[in-house]
């Protein structure tokens, strides 16, 4: 038995409509001049690289438009209304116009939608915008009042329809002043990957152009100058690479040696951040107290246990939970753990659930979402798509130890779907648990749990922590007790505020009288008793 309500079956029994197409719409779809995609098939294949070696690139329906408006320059249709007059023959490759017949009363309207493009791609993103405004080929669109502009992010610029690069213009301006060129280079990749909006494009040559001399170290002979300017470049590409981006998607010249196109070398400049020479380090690190530091007992047995995880085949237990109050030293023993693996060439990925923690790592440091290419969305059992050989794939496959910080904050999903992910990119280790990598994850569980969407249930968050997942219990749990941070004289207090944290003390909480003020200038007299 259905049930219908009234307001529903009132409407079955006139036979309303619940559904129509009022018109048809055709998706239509930007590239850029000469970036169409290809298709091959396994028939077709030699054939469609011939053609490709002598320029000749299948016909779209936008390079196809392109070619009518350069044989007729007074056509005046927009790209995404071509489907309203024009048809678009998927043999001949050409638009063709339609035979509209007034009488016929079952033709519906026809109506082009162009695919939104991601401002993530500049020139891409301004091409769309200029495709939907003006109507022309896209030698039309560079050409504004006679102008010939390089890029389309420069026409949208001149015709109104983006902002220009004056805030990051403005903001660079201002580090050149006091920034040395390392962190121009770090403050220009991450304006590059960060400042782009749906209004504000980042015109990366520009910019380049404009602070080229402030990227790198101008104590050099005009001999030197070249080289000191293509080893920029391959730094600032660097920097994107973890990001997930390239040079050539801001429009970027590329450098001799790009590390793009040496993915062993990419690797190694990952995973071995603190190897790489002086005049070739992208940011300052201070690796030597690593080298000079004394562990506490706990402190060293965990190291050793988790050295002999990596250098012992014998060692069967390769998951490790690292636990401790603040102050007991966890993210100084997680960097010390890196550094010490990596002196004797032992890939470590080092991530954490959130930016500021990532931050945290000494270097190489990076979000977990960005380490394992996870979206916004994560649904149970889903993976990203990475390719085998790509550089985010090797990534993933040569790393030796996981680090995941801030374990707290991760939601069990993402969790269990990066163990899923090290299975199916290392099938010959599929049995084990992240196919048998060391993995060592750390966090405080009276910290921020994960957010949940849209759940105001008491347990929702709990229940989406990684503490909910069948996959922690196989982790060997460690806690840190000796609090590295309080000095002798406070820990009587320390230990005072633990048991209120912990609930230990009841409902009301007696202040010790050694903690109380009386009057306004006792207070005065604590917190200023330095004077003004």
């Amino acid at each position: 038995m259905i049930y219908r309500s009234p307001t529903e079956a009132y409407s079955r029994i006139l036979t309303y409509k619940y559904a129509f197409l009022s018109h048809v719409v055709m998706a239509l779809t930007i590239h850029l001049p000469e970036n169409q995609r290809v298709c091959f098939t396994r028939q077709t294949a030699n054939q469609t690289l011939g053609n490709i070696d002598s320029g000749d690139l299948p016909e779209t329906p936008l390079s196809s438009y392109w070619n009518l408006c350069n044989k007729d320059p007074t056509f005046c249709i927009l790209f995404e209304n071509m489907p309203e007059t024009y048809a678009f023959n998927k043999k001949t490759k050409a638009w063709k116009k339609l035979k509209i017949d007034p009488k016929n009363k079952n033709r519906k309207p026809r109506i082009g939608r162009i695919y939104t493009v991601s401002p993530r791609e500049p020139e891409k993103f301004a091409l769309y915008l200029l495709t939907k405004h003006f109507a022309g080929s896209y030698e039309n669109l560079l050409n504004v009042n006679g102008h010939i502009c390089d890029t389309f992010v420069e026409a949208g610029r001149l015709r109104g329809l983006l902002e220009d690069n004056e805030v990051w213009e403005r903001t660079l301006r201002e580090g050149s002043t006091y920034l040395n060129p390392s962190q121009m280079r770090l403050l220009f990749a991450n304006i590059l990957v960060f400042g782009g909006t749906e209004r504000c494009v980042i015109d990366g040559l520009y910019l380049w152009n404009m602070f080229i001399d402030h990227f790198y170290d101008r104590r050099c002979t005009e001999a030197e100058k070249p080289s000191r300017i293509d080893r920029a470049l391959a730094l600032i590409e660097k920097l994107l690479l973890t990001q997930g981006r390239n040079l050539g998607e801001f429009n970027l010249p590329s450098p001799n040696n790009p590390l793009i196109n040496n993915p062993d070398r990419a690797l190694d400049a990952f995973f071995f951040p603190h190897n790489l020479n002086d005049d070739e380090m992208d940011e300052t690190i201070d690796v030597s107290i690593y080298d000079r530091a004394q562990l506490n007992q706990e402190q060293q047995n965990f190291f050793n246990l988790i050295r002999a995880s990596v250098l012992d085949p014998s060692v069967n237990n390769k998951l490790f939970y690292l636990s401790g109050d603040g102050g007991t030293g966890k993210t100084f023993l997680l960097n010390y753990v890196i550094y010490k693996l990596r002196e004797i060439r032992q890939k470590v990925l080092a991530t954490a659930s959130t930016g500021i923690a990532a931050t945290n790592f000494y270097a190489g440091g990076m979000t977990f979402h960005s380490a394992f290419r996870f979206g916004k969305d994560v649904e149970p059992g889903v993976i990203p798509s990475i390719p085998l050989e790509s550089y985010f794939g090797r990534r993933i496959i040569e790393a030796n130890v996981i680090v995941i910080d801030e374990i707290t904050m991760l939601n069990k999903t993402v969790f269990e779907n990066v163990d899923i992910l090290c299975r199916t990119l290392i099938p010959q280790f599929k049995d084990n648990p992240f196919a048998g990598k060391t993995v060592i994850i750390s966090g405080d569980w009276k910290q921020s749990l994960p957010v949940v969407r849209e759940s105001s249930a008491p347990g929702a968050q709990v229940a989406a922590s990684v503490q909910s997942s069948d996959l922690y219990k196989k982790f060997e749990k460690h806690r840190l007790m000796q609090n590295m941070r309080v000095i002798p004289s406070e820990i009587q207090f320390k230990d005072w505020l633990y048991s209120i944290g912990t609930g230990q003390v009841g409902d009301s909480v007696m202040i010790p009288l050694a903690m109380r003020v009386n009057s306004r200038q006792e207070l005065y007299n604590f917190v200023f008793n330095t004077g003004f």
